[in-house]
């Protein structure tokens, strides 16, 4: 999504500051090295992700989850 501005006291210093938002859904694009001797195939691995979440007048602590993500390995050359 594309980012907006808001003024957000988050300090509660009693000044609102210009604040860059987002809202909705985000997608992220991970690149990441295959070896080439990797096995084919379906495998899991695990992806480490840390966010935060705001409103118009706080934040919650950052988090970090661990989520494990499906993913194949193809021959070299594939094309799916």
């Amino acid at each position: 999504p594309k980012e907006h501005v808001i003024e957000v006291d988050l300090g509660g210093t009693g000044k609102p500051t210009a604040y860059a938002v987002y809202e909705g859904m985000a997608i992220a694009f991970v690149p990441f090295i295959v070896s080439t001797d990797a096995a084919i195939g379906r495998r899991q691995i695990e992806l480490t992700v840390r966010y935060q979440a705001c409103d118009d007048s706080t934040c919650d602590f950052a988090q970090t989850e661990t989520l494990p993500v499906d993913i194949e390995v193809l021959p070299a050359g594939s094309v799916r």
